[in-house]
């Protein structure tokens, strides 16, 4: 599929445009001089602009996979219940990388020093064969021709990944050596006529040539996406997991910690775009970062407030912890691996991961060292309590990181104004790694007004619906609506969106006269209320407003009853599950069993409503819970729209600010049932956090999973994808 990079519609691959908003999918205008450029070409024909998409490609000589009968995924990986692999949450990313540990290549300690490896390539070739030289050693590399013919056919998925070698679970990989080859990136570097491309497909083009490697080197060399818009053929395989030929291709160690570290911390580390293991080497794309701020210069800016850089050194050392049990805290010694991240601004970015030699283990000595040539170079004036934290680091005396981020707490709140501080020393989680620190005028100095906390800055926001009368019912006695208005204003080097939704999802009562009538009148009348009564407003509803708005619902549907002269279980009745969302606030109410959940990376999956009915009820009065499931009426609703008058009626409402990342579902109990939410989170949640998932295929997945598993009643689902993080 291709999809739109203006509305990210998804179009069968042989579309020219976008069958929603008319898009090109074969050219692009050049962001310089407006001309027409192909996509799978790197500059501009006209002013030399660079136009296309280029990936870091990070290759890995590794042991040929052995030939053995297919395996079961190990339980921590598997694919058809979960994604633990892909979207791994904390708890299980420093087991993974410990078992993976030696996937990556190690460096040399004079390598470490130096900023790029010092690997000659000589001037004569051709396309055939390149001799190149590290060290004393010489290697015959070789450029495949097999690609010469550019006009590739685009296949199916499963075509696509055909031509791959699978790797099998038991592969075996040797220990990692302590060489690593880098291609030549100078200008002298000959540059090979014909096309040569990374991959089987003719997808991606090498921009510089392709080395050999000895078993447990490493080399890393850009590549440019010919077909950008297309899935990447790893992509494609997430989405049908259940696929044991598609369960063996992901089983890339290579790619593995990336996939844990990023769906943990992805403000820290890169997100992997495709990977593939062909003969004796992983190869693992990677974004290009070529255009995010250097973390040295911003440490040499003297407009970098000494705040930012304390906060920097926190991160660091969280990382180090993070890092130490997969051995990878070598990533942080190389200071041409380091950035700013472009969607965190303020946190530290990791390129690419580097394993550590394991002959020579990097020690908090070395990360202090690596601190102190940054100061000396910077020229900055040190603390006493700076200095001395460089002092015990290089004489050993801090007995581990925990001892480290303990020193650099107290040396953040010495930085910090009085009025600015809290009791207590703050303590970013080893799950949110980001620190905030003061904003400060031109000046360099923090203003002597107290600061509000701030709230996170609104990314986007999406959401999409579904609703199905299931395998057993003739008719659906579920409704939903849903509302999203957006509106984004730029100006030169600043963009700000504003937002607001409405997300409505009502079940009729299942058995009630009029079940189907009572749904669609609770979210009609209740888009009608909040039409007129919160339409120009940039906050959320009082807690009076959204009573006031739930009770007309009610009078709407129990005058109705009244008419009708219906009594007892014939009148009829609807649960209801409300969310609002004002930027980055949401305001929640419910009544009945139609739920909400939560989803985020730091807190993983929560319910956030309670269900209205016997069984939570004797809960809440001190029953013991496998006590009060055993009433026959357990089940039975307390509460309900339209049976009874408003004065009965006791809605719960509440209020919170979305601090991350944050994926929204409201869901009625054909979905929830059997705990379906909860067992199936990893594989049909998780995933649809990340902003590059479609909502759409996600919410059908939910639809299928439901039908496939539950099916005795109607369906419906809403997920919304608020994406935010902290300003600058």
């Amino acid at each position: 599929m291709l999809v739109c990079p203006q509305c990210q519609f998804e179009n069968p691959d042989h579309h020219k445009f976008c069958q929603s908003c008319g898009t090109s999918l074969s050219f692009l205008f050049c962001p310089q001089c407006s001309c027409e450029v192909s996509l799978d070409q790197l500059n501009c024909w006209n002013c030399g602009a660079k136009t296309g998409k280029v990936w870091q490609a990070v290759i890995l000589c590794q042991k040929p996979a052995q030939e053995s009968p297919p395996q079961e995924i190990p339980p921590n990986l598997a694919a058809t219940d979960n994604f633990d692999h892909l979207m791994g949450g904390v708890d299980g990313v420093q087991d993974q990388m410990s078992s993976n540990w030696d996937v990556i290549t190690t460096l040399s300690a004079a390598e470490v020093t130096s900023t790029e490896s010092s690997l000659m390539l000589a001037q004569d070739y051709d396309t055939d064969s390149v001799l190149e030289t590290v060290g004393d050693d010489s290697m015959a590399v070789s450029l495949s021709d097999e690609h010469e013919e550019e006009g590739l056919l685009q296949m199916s998925n499963a075509e696509q990944i055909g031509d791959r070698d699978l790797l099998s679970t038991d592969t075996e990989l040797s220990p990692p050596s302590t060489s690593m080859a880098e291609v030549d990136t100078s200008e002298e570097a000959t540059v090979v006529d014909k096309p040569v491309y990374l991959d089987s497909q003719g997808r991606y083009k090498l921009l510089e040539p392709r080395v050999s490697l000895q078993l447990g080197e490493m080399a890393r060399v850009p590549v440019l996406d010919c077909k950008p818009l297309q899935v990447s053929p790893l992509e494609a395989l997430q989405l049908t997991p259940d696929d044991p030929q598609n369960r063996s291709a992901l089983l890339i160690p290579a790619a593995q910690v990336y996939w844990d570290l990023y769906y943990s911390y992805p403000q820290h580390f890169p997100k992997v775009h495709d990977a593939w293991e062909e003969a004796d080497q992983a190869i693992v794309l990677l974004p290009d970062c070529s255009d995010l701020p250097d973390f040295e210069q911003k440490w040499h800016d003297i407009q970098t407030p000494l705040q930012q850089i304390v906060a920097w050194l926190q991160q660091m050392a969280q990382l180090w912890e993070v890092l130490e049990p997969g051995h990878y805290r070598q990533s942080l010694l190389r200071l041409d691996n380091l950035a700013i991240s472009g969607t965190a601004p303020g946190s530290l970015f990791i390129k690419q991961l580097y394993a550590d030699d394991p002959e020579k283990l990097p020690t908090l000595g070395d990360l202090g060292q690596l601190w102190q040539s940054l100061f000396k170079l910077s020229g900055r004036t040190l603390m006493g309590s700076i200095t001395q934290m460089l002092r015990d680091l290089r004489e050993s005396k801090l007995e581990g990181v925990e001892q480290l981020r303990l020193k650099l707490d107290e040396i953040m709140a010495g930085l910090t104004p009085p009025e600015q501080r809290t009791t207590e020393p703050q303590r970013s989680s080893v799950t949110r790694l980001q620190t905030d620190v003061p904003i400060t005028g031109s000046s360099g100095q923090i203003g002597d007004a107290p600061t509000v906390p701030r709230l996170p800055q609104l990314l986007d926001l999406q959401a999409c619906g579904r609703t199905d009368v299931g395998k057993e019912r003739s008719q659906n006695e579920d409704c939903f609506g849903l509302q999203t208005l957006l509106e984004r204003q730029e100006i030169p080097g600043s963009q700000t969106l504003y937002a607001r939704g409405l997300y409505i999802i009502s079940d009729g009562m299942g058995g009630h006269a009029g079940g189907e009538v009572a749904s669609r009148m609770a979210v009609h009348s209740l888009k009608e209320y909040f039409q007129t009564h919160w339409a120009d407003s940039d906050s959320l509803p009082s807690e009076q407003l959204i009573l006031n708005a739930i009770a007309e619902a009610n009078e709407a549907i129990y005058r109705v009853n009244m008419q009708g002269t219906r009594s007892g279980s014939g009148r009829m009745g609807t649960t209801l599950v409300l969310v609002i969302v004002a930027n980055t606030q949401v305001a929640i109410a419910h009544v009945g069993d139609s739920r909400l959940y939560s989803f985020t990376r730091s807190q993983g999956l929560r319910q956030m409503t309670v269900d209205h009915e016997v069984g939570q009820r004797e809960i809440a009065r001190g029953v013991d819970p496998e006590i009060a499931y055993t009433r026959p009426d357990a089940y039975q609703l307390t509460q309900a729209l339209g049976p009874r008058d408003s004065k009965y009626l006791k809605p719960d409402v509440r209020f919170w600010d979305i601090t991350e990342d944050t994926l929204l579902l409201l869901a009625s109990d054909g979905l929830t049932d059997n705990d379906l939410v909860e067992t199936y989170c990893h594989t049909h949640i998780q995933p649809l956090i990340d902003s590059q998932v479609s909502l759409d295929r996600g919410v059908d997945g939910l639809i299928d999973l439901a039908n496939e598993h539950n099916g005795h009643d109607n369906i419906t689902a809403i997920a919304i994808r608020v994406l935010a993080h902290h300003r600058d």
